[in-house]
C-alpha cells in the first residue's frame, strides 16, 4: 500500500510538471540558453598584414603606450621576435627577444603593473599534447618614437627578458592558444583548445625564481561556447570552429573575451563570482565575417583598454585586421587597480 501511494504521488508530481511545461504560452525552447549579441558594432577592416615577415600571426596585443600600435608575433617555425605594427598592417619595427625560444608561440598579452607596461609571450602550442613543459616569457613593452609616420625601421631591436616561467598542467600535456593576464587578481589565465569542453587554468602572476617548475591548476569549464552548426561542418575544417584560439581580459578582471575560429564571445563575471559560476550563463556573441570567406584561421585578439575597441586578425599571408568598436563610444571595459609592480 505504501509503495502504491508513493507511486501515485510521483505520478501526480510528473503531471504537475508536465502541465506547467506545456501550458499555453510556454514552449520548451524558452528554457534553452540564448546567445545574445554583445554591445559591439559590426567589425570593419582596418588594414591588411602584407609583409612576408608576418605570415603566421597567432597573437596580438594593443599597446598601452600608444593605441595606434599593435603588438603581434608568429607561431612555430619563426624567430623569437615580436613586431609592432599599425592598425593598417604596416610593420613599424621588430624586436628579437634575448634568451627566448619560439617552440610554438600562440598568444601575446599586454598588461600593466604599477607604472610599467609588459608583454607576456605564451609559448604554449602543443598540437599533439606531448610537450614535457611550456614556457611564458615576460618583457617590458619598449618605448617607441611617438612619430609613427616615420619610415618603418627594418632593423631588429632587442628586448631583454624580465622573467621566464616554465610550467605543466596538473592533468597532463594539452594544446593551448589562448592566454591572458588578470592583473586585478594576480594570475595568468590559460584556456585549453582541443578538449571537448575547454578548461580554464591559472598560474600565479609573480616573478619566477630559479628553475622552479610551476603547475597550472584548472579553475573552470567553459561549457557554453556554441558548437559548430551543420552548415559549419559542411565547410573545410568547420568542425573546429568552436575551438578557442585567443583570449583577453578587462583590467578589472570581470570581462573575458574568447576568440574562436568562428566568432568571439564575451563573458562577464560579477563581484566575488568565480569563473566557473560565471560560465553557467551564456556569453554574448561578437559576430565576425563568415570564416569560409575570410580569416579562416583567426587566432589573434587584443583589446584597446582605453576605448574598448577589439582588434582581430588571422594566420596566413595577407591576413586582414578587423576592428570591432563598442556601441557606446564612451564604453570602458573595466579599469583595474594600479599595483606597485611585481
Amino acid at each position: 500500500m505504501q509503495i502504491k501511494d508513493s507511486g501515485m504521488k510521483n505520478i501526480r508530481i510528473l503531471l504537475v510538471l508536465f502541465s506547467i511545461l506545456f501550458a499555453p504560452g510556454i514552449c520548451p525552447a524558452q528554457f534553452k540558453s540564448v546567445i545574445e549579441p554583445a554591445p559591439y558594432k559590426e567589425g570593419v577592416r582596418s588594414g591588411v598584414i602584407s609583409s612576408p615577415r608576418l605570415r603566421e600571426v597567432s597573437g596580438l596585443s594593443v599597446s598601452r603606450k600608444n593605441s595606434e600600435v599593435l603588438w603581434v608575433l608568429n607561431d612555430s617555425g619563426n624567430q623569437a621576435s615580436v613586431f609592432c605594427i599599425s592598425p593598417k598592417g604596416a610593420i613599424i619595427n621588430e624586436f628579437m627577444v634575448d634568451g627566448a625560444e619560439n617552440t610554438d608561440w600562440e598568444d601575446l598579452s599586454g598588461f600593466r603593473l604599477g607604472k610599467q607596461d609588459y608583454l607576456l609571450i605564451a609559448d604554449v602550442g602543443d598540437n599533439w599534447s606531448q610537450r614535457s613543459f611550456c614556457t611564458l616569457y615576460c618583457v617590458k613593452e619598449p618605448d617607441l618614437d611617438p612619430d609613427l609616420n616615420q619610415t618603418p625601421n627594418q632593423n631588429q631591436g632587442r628586448l631583454a627578458l624580465e622573467w621566464e616561467m616554465r610550467f605543466r598542467y596538473e592533468d597532463g600535456a594539452l594544446d593551448c592558444e589562448a592566454v591572458c593576464v588578470d592583473t586585478a587578481n594576480r594570475r595568468i589565465l590559460l584556456l585549453s583548445k582541443r578538449k571537448a569542453v575547454p578548461v580554464l587554468y591559472e598560474l600565479p602572476l609573480e616573478t619566477p625564481s630559479g628553475t622552479k617548475m610551476y603547475t597550472a591548476r584548472a579553475v573552470a569549464m567553459v561549457k557554453n561556447i556554441p558548437a559548430p552548426t551543420p552548415e559549419d561542418r559542411g565547410e573545410r575544417f568547420g568542425r573546429y570552429r568552436s575551438q578557442p584560439t585567443a583570449m583577453d581580459i578587462s583590467d578589472d578582471g570581470k570581462k573575458l573575451f574568447i576568440l574562436t575560429y568562428k566568432h568571439a564571445y564575451l563573458y562577464t563575471r560579477k563581484k566575488d563570482q568565480t569563473w566557473d559560476a560565471a560560465f553557467l550563463t551564456p556569453p554574448q556573441q561578437i559576430s565576425l565575417p563568415d570564416p569560409s570567406l575570410i580569416m579562416i584561421q583567426r587566432e589573434a585578439l587584443g583589446i584597446d583598454h582605453g576605448t574598448g575597441n577589439i582588434f582581430i586578425t588571422s594566420e596566413k599571408a595577407f591576413a586582414p585586421i578587423y576592428k570591432v568598436e563598442p556601441i557606446d563610444p564612451c564604453h570602458q571595459i573595466g579599469r583595474g587597480f594600479d599595483d606597485a609592480g611585481l
